[in-house]
C-alpha cells in the first residue's frame, strides 16, 4: 500500500508540473524549467543542462527555435550566461519573476 501511495504522489507531481508549465507563455516555460533545475536538481546557479534544446522544446511544448530564442533573450538581458550546455543564472529574481508571470 505504501508503494502505491508513493507512486500516486509521484504521478500527481508530474501531472501538476506539466499543467503548471502549459499555463505559461514561452519565456515563462523556459524560465520555469531553468528554475526547476536550479531549485530541485542542482541547487546551484551554474549547471549543465541535462537536455538538448530539442528535448527542452518537446518537454515544454514549444519548438526548438523558440527555446533557442528565449535562451538568447535571457542571455542578451543578462539574466543567464550560456556557454554550450553550461548555464549560469545571473539574475535569479528576474528569472523567478518571468517564470511566475510567464
Amino acid at each position: 500500500m505504501g508503494l502505491m501511495e508513493k507512486m500516486s504522489a509521484v504521478s500527481d507531481k508530474i501531472i501538476l508540473e506539466s499543467l503548471e508549465i502549459r499555463k505559461k507563455q514561452l519565456r515563462g516555460r523556459v524560465a520555469h524549467l531553468l528554475i526547476y533545475f536550479h531549485d530541485q536538481i542542482y541547487r546551484n546557479i551554474e549547471f549543465e543542462l541535462p537536455l538538448s534544446r530539442k528535448e527542452i522544446g518537446e518537454y515544454i511544448g514549444m519548438t526548438t527555435e523558440n527555446v533557442i530564442r528565449s535562451l538568447s533573450e535571457f542571455r542578451k538581458d543578462k539574466i543567464v550566461s550560456i556557454n554550450g550546455k553550461i548555464i549560469e543564472i545571473r539574475d535569479l529574481e528576474t528569472l523567478r519573476s518571468i517564470s511566475h508571470f510567464g
